[in-house]
């Protein structure tokens, strides 16, 4: 009976070990703080250079946004005020196509939908393609959680 027991309690430890902890969903990832840190262009298969600078102003470069967990965001000011409202945008964002696409919706820039080239805790890259004075340039959007 002894043995029996000294064998349950072995056999118990070993397959009680700790379980592994879950993954994080793609909504949880972007469920927190990020800053915009660089975007990058390209046009007819040319290679991505960084336009971060060039298109965005230095006031907007150190915008805040806030992706919460109901579906919405909000883009705020940084350090570098543009204006004198803390609050530059809201919307809302939503994941599609088995957390592989994530669209935005605001009163400022419309519906823009983009597809999610990489995503962790860290840093998310977003690509696309828009329309820049007639020609196709791809884009990916670079940011960097706070």
């Amino acid at each position: 009976m002894k043995r029996i027991l000294i064998c349950l309690l072995v056999v118990s430890a070993f397959a009680c070990g700790k379980d592994e902890e879950a993954k994080p969903t793609t909504a949880q990832l972007f469920v927190r703080s990020w800053k915009q840190t660089d975007l990058l262009a390209s046009t007819s298969g040319s290679a991505p250079v960084s336009v971060f600078t060039q298109v965005l102003t230095s006031c907007q470069q150190d915008n805040i946004w806030q992706f919460n967990s109901n579906g919405t965001y909000t883009v705020t000011e940084g350090a570098t005020k543009c204006g004198t409202a803390d609050v530059v945008t809201t919307g809302t964002w939503t994941l599609s196509e088995n957390d592989t696409k994530v669209t935005f919706v605001d009163a400022t820039n419309g519906t823009q939908a983009f597809t999610i080239a990489s995503i962790s805790s860290t840093s998310i890259r977003l690509s696309g393609t828009v329309t820049y004075q007639n020609t196709p340039v791809s884009g990916v959007v670079v940011f960097t959680a706070l």
